[in-house]
């Protein structure tokens, strides 16, 4: 019994892939949903990405549409809270991702241009 348990719940890893309602968020291999709560009427909703959108690294901010009151706001996606699935909770869009200046430049050559600059 314990190894058709086992292949069961192997099986529910396995069918999460690609899909509007399923991102991954920096290195991590797993696609999950992810929910926010509405800062204007205090909805909780999972979002709904845009198509193409598969990944996102954790600086990254997000602008965000409430299902609820229809307020635009942004989160950023390491605030996001991810679950497995979010059966049963209301949708709200992504309308569109900021991606992190922090990503544009390694912080080693930010490092070293501040070292250039000091004096001595």
């Amino acid at each position: 019994m314990n190894q058709q348990v086992f292949e069961t719940k192997q099986n529910q890893y396995e069918r999460k892939e690609p899909h509007e309602q399923y991102v991954r968020r920096g290195d991590s291999p797993f696609f999950f949903s992810y929910a926010t709560e509405c800062f204007q009427c205090g909805l909780f909703f999972a979002l709904s990405w845009p198509r193409g959108v598969d990944h996102v690294e954790p600086e990254d901010a997000v602008m965000v549409e409430c299902p609820g009151c229809n307020a635009d706001f942004g989160v950023i996606v390491n605030d996001l809270i991810g679950a497995w699935d979010n059966a049963g909770v209301r949708l709200g869009h992504v309308r569109r991702i900021e991606i992190a200046v922090v990503r544009a430049q390694p912080r080693v050559a930010v490092l070293h241009e501040a070292q250039k600059k000091m004096p001595g």
